[in-house]
């Protein structure tokens, strides 16, 4: 009777805890690993790598090997896609209002809602721009950030330092000198992150 009461109250627990946090996807992670006592271990430093059935403990061969390795892997899926003949318009109601992203200017009051409602994140994007700084110093950033976004979104071009990332490899499980116990996180950059909440 006991253990039936603790686990119906560590249910109901986890119920709400999961629930409260539906919009933050690393929490609800957090809870699930803490719901089935999985201990993660956090590591991004590769130490040994086998590289063509050759262990190889080099920081820069392992940096380059990983870095080809998970730009490939897009490659590949995309190999895999059935094509298709129909344009993207044809997927559009016929009488559809196609909003327009150059006739709707973007002003500085979305910019810092669209700010406030990310995560003020401490990691450092490959420029070394956290979140966090960028939340403190937003209304003073206001005159460029906004010039550069209605560039953007006039002239549908993204700046190509937008699409630049820091990919960690993260170590999954298994074996740690095999490639594919290995997953990449991209830290994107933080200006993007706003541009896209923006969008």
């Amino acid at each position: 009777m006991y253990n039936k009461i603790v686990r119906t109250a560590k249910k109901i627990y986890f119920e709400k805890k999961l629930v409260a946090n539906q919009a933050n996807i690393k929490k609800i992670w957090q809870i699930l690993y803490s719901a089935v006592n999985i201990k993660r271990t956090k590591s991004s430093n590769v130490k040994d790598l086998f590289i063509n059935n050759q262990l190889v403990s080099d920081p820069t061969q392992i940096a380059n090997f990983l870095n080809n390795y998970f730009t490939s892997v897009a490659n590949k899926i995309v190999t895999e896609i059935e094509p298709t003949d129909r344009p993207p318009d044809s997927l559009l109601p016929h009488n559809a209002n196609v909003f327009s992203l150059s006739n709707n200017p973007v002003t500085f009051s979305e910019i810092k809602e669209a700010c406030d409602q990310l995560q003020s994140k401490t990691s450092l994007d490959f420029e070394g721009i956290s979140l966090f700084f960028i939340k403190k110093v937003i209304c003073a950033i206001a005159t460029p950030i906004l010039h550069v976004f209605r560039q953007s979104l006039c002239t549908g071009v993204v700046p190509s330092q937008f699409k630049i990332a820091k990919v960690v490899p993260v170590f999954k499980s298994g074996d740690k000198t095999i490639p594919d116990n290995y997953r990449p996180i991209s830290l994107l950059s933080s200006f993007s992150k706003i541009l896209e909440k923006v969008v």
